[in-house]
């Protein structure tokens, strides 16, 4: 199995793929592990998580410099999102012990009656190249320190980062077996639901997400799938205007639009319409392209150079039926050069499914009703969010916004302490916060009758 430069396609290492047998023999090594991973006590498991920290953080240099080779992603980003690891990381070591602490709900002199929060036991993860470390650990720490095993399926476009967390978690002592990578494309996935892993948790495309939703409910095993979006927002005549510029133009484009959370569509009220769309050119010129591997480069390539052609066919697509390119819209070699439109119609892909790509499209509304009506005009529903001065306007709107995240004066944002939560077509189920501990766990009632 070849690994793949994006940006010069140069073969950047051969890795041996797993293959059924040695999903079987991984997923055997997983269940005896578990078993007295479980038994291990919380604070020896808390250390285990903390030397995994602090050995990624004194290593992100390197580990940086492998994510961009791998996946195109502009180095400086990379950098960001490892650093950052470590504030997500301690928020699961500071509350796993409150959320699984057991729970007394009843008690008098002959009845007690107690909730207890135990492992599944051995769980798949198939997880995604965009944000591998933070897509990953939002499943794996919580996973781990309430008491599972884990076997990571990292996707095929971000394997070496999958081998080097593997790395990491032998370095960190972890007990062999108890957190395993899978290398492969999707047969390797499909292998995973094969073996009677105890739940699945998958970050990627819908109609994935649906086939191991089906596979889930046959085994009546627990999943959680976060599916991505086509995340609006509205821009208010009350909004501050340069702000909202510079925020939304990062937020469509950072990791060159390949966030699932990315800005995708944006709407405008019409007595403001014409100004925020220069303001927001202006803010996007500024942006550098360029070598991944350049400190100063904030567009590259995409992780797949093939999607480009897609959303290339796309943007043309839309021109034809009326819509007007504002910026970008061209190939350079497999680069997709950032993109702009406006007045796009809904009946357009370029509109209506996820780009995962450095495009975003403006459109002019009346009132906040109308851009309520059509920022909910999706199939999808992860996050989406409202600029304006006014917060009671504000809250009226995202009271009505139809996604599992809202946004005031903010966007592209995940907190760990918030669920990270996907409805309609976005997902089932959620990470992050308390909520995304007990994911990962099954209670237990206790009867004590004397």
């Amino acid at each position: 199995m070849k690994i793949i430069n994006p940006w010069n396609d140069e073969v950047i290492q051969t890795v041996e793929p797993d293959t059924s047998s040695s999903v079987l023999k991984k997923y055997k090594t997983a269940k005896e592990a578990q078993k007295k991973w479980k038994q291990t006590p919380l604070n020896q498991r808390i250390q285990i998580v903390k030397n995994f920290q602090k050995k990624l953080i004194e290593q992100k240099e390197i580990l940086s410099k492998i994510q961009t080779k791998e996946t195109g992603k502009p180095i400086t980003q990379s950098l960001n999102e490892i650093s950052a690891m470590e504030n997500r990381i301690q928020f699961f070591i500071d509350e796993t012990e409150k959320a699984i602490t057991p729970e007394i709900r009843e008690k008098n002199t002959t009845l007690t009656e107690q909730i207890t929060y135990e492992p599944l036991g051995v769980i798949g993860n198939i997880s995604a190249w965009n944000y591998p470390w933070f897509v990953g650990s939002n499943v794996y720490i919580p996973a781990l320190l309430t008491g599972n095993a884990v076997l990571y399926k990292p996707s095929e476009k971000s394997t070496l980062i999958g081998i080097e967390m593997e790395r990491l978690w032998i370095e960190s002592e972890l007990p062999q077996g108890v957190f395993q990578t899978l290398i492969g494309g999707g047969e390797i996935g499909a292998a995973l639901l094969d073996v009677p892993i105890d739940g699945i948790y998958f970050t990627g495309s819908v109609a994935t997400g649906k086939k191991i939703a089906k596979s889930a409910g046959e085994k009546c095993i627990p999943y959680q799938l976060e599916l991505g979006g086509k995340d609006p927002v509205y821009v208010s005549k009350n909004a501050d205007l340069k702000r909202a510029a510079e925020s939304l133009c990062d937020g469509a484009f950072y990791n060159n639009g390949q966030s699932c959370c990315s800005v995708e569509r944006i709407y405008i009220h019409q007595d403001v319409f014409d100004e925020f769309k220069d303001l927001f050119i202006q803010e996007l010129r500024k942006l550098a392209s360029g070598s991944p591997e350049d400190s100063k480069t904030y567009f590259s390539c995409l992780t797949q150079p093939e999607h480009a052609q897609k959303l290339k066919k796309w943007i043309d697509e839309a021109v034809s039926s009326g819509a007007n390119l504002l910026y970008g819209g061209t190939l350079e070699e497999k680069r997709l050069l950032p993109t702009v439109l406006e007045n796009v119609d809904s009946s357009q892909k370029i509109q209506s499914e996820e780009a995962f790509g450095p495009v975003v499209t403006l459109n002019s509304v009346c009132s906040e009703e109308e851009a309520i009506t059509q920022m909910n005009e999706s199939h999808y529903g992860l996050t989406a969010g409202v600029f304006t001065t006014d917060l009671q306007e504000a809250k009226r709107m995202m009271n009505q916004l139809e996604a599992g995240t809202v946004y005031w004066n903010c966007c592209d944002r995940v907190s760990p302490t918030l669920p990270w939560t996907g409805w309609k077509d976005s997902g089932v189920g959620s990470t992050l916060s308390h909520i995304g501990i007990h994911a990962f766990t099954k209670p237990k009632a206790w009867h004590f009758q004397s």
